[in-house]
């Protein structure tokens, strides 16, 4: 009789373990099933061998983007804005460009051939674009693009701010990795550039754009913003 009763007492205890085990791994594989959606579920069933519901909601466009992802944008979709767009050949010296709104460029030149010297440039606003300030250049403190030739000489640069490049070359291939660019160059010589900012490259070369970049200092601190840097579509950078 009292085996009997240690034997029934072994079997619930056993149970119990049993039941508390599979309680757990089920949890768990709701709170996985449902990361990442405003909507949890739980289950009344400790163990059973129908997986978990898939999380409510629709498939997102696009694929994540930033620090060099695909994603689902593109250069046409892009609003640029800055302080300064320069669309015509010209010469400057002695320039002092500023932007302190998020998406905003201090300096934008546009399908033009440009020398700028002694160029004083500072970037603040974070931005939130991802793909556009990673790939296409918004909200960098100077951008090229559409083809023009900027050539820098004896600029100093800062930006404080998220998605905020020093110096952006887009070649407009649209990010075609390996496809010829438009023909955008950046020339810069005896320069300093300094980013603090996440995703703030020092020179930054993307859709087949071209950088040719000499005696510069370039110091930057922020996640992802490697002091020479390219992404989506690629571009040919020559540092002396």
């Amino acid at each position: 009789m009292k085996n009997k009763k240690r034997l029934a007492i072994l079997a619930l205890a056993a149970a119990t373990v049993a039941t508390s085990y599979y309680g757990v791994t089920n949890y768990n594989n709701t709170i996985a099933a449902t990361t990442g959606t405003t909507s949890s579920t739980s289950s009344s069933s400790t163990n059973s061998d129908t997986p978990p519901a898939p999380p409510s909601g629709e498939k997102p466009d696009g694929a994540p983007g930033g620090n060099g992802g695909p994603g689902g944008s593109s250069a046409s979709s892009v609003t640029y804005k800055a302080t300064k767009k320069i669309t015509s050949d010209k010469t400057e010296k002695n320039k002092t460009y500023k932007s302190t709104t998020a998406d905003k460029s201090a300096l934008i030149v546009s399908g033009a051939k440009v020398t700028e010297k002694n160029l004083t440039v500072t970037k603040s606003g974070d931005s939130d674009g991802g793909d556009n300030c990673n790939f296409y250049g918004q909200n960098a403190a100077v951008l090229a693009k559409d083809g023009a030739t900027l050539t820098i000489t004896g600029a100093t640069i800062k930006t404080s701010a998220s998605g905020a490049n020093g110096v952006f070359s887009y070649g407009g291939n649209g990010g075609q990795n390996g496809a010829s660019g438009d023909g955008t160059t950046v020339i810069i010589k005896n320069s300093t550039i300094k980013t603090t900012g996440s995703g703030s490259g020092g020179i930054m070369t993307t859709g087949g754009g071209v950088t040719k970049a000499t005696n510069l200092k370039v110091n930057t601190s922020g996640q992802s913003s490697a002091a020479i840097r390219t992404d989506r579509g690629g571009g040919t950078v020559t540092v002396n």
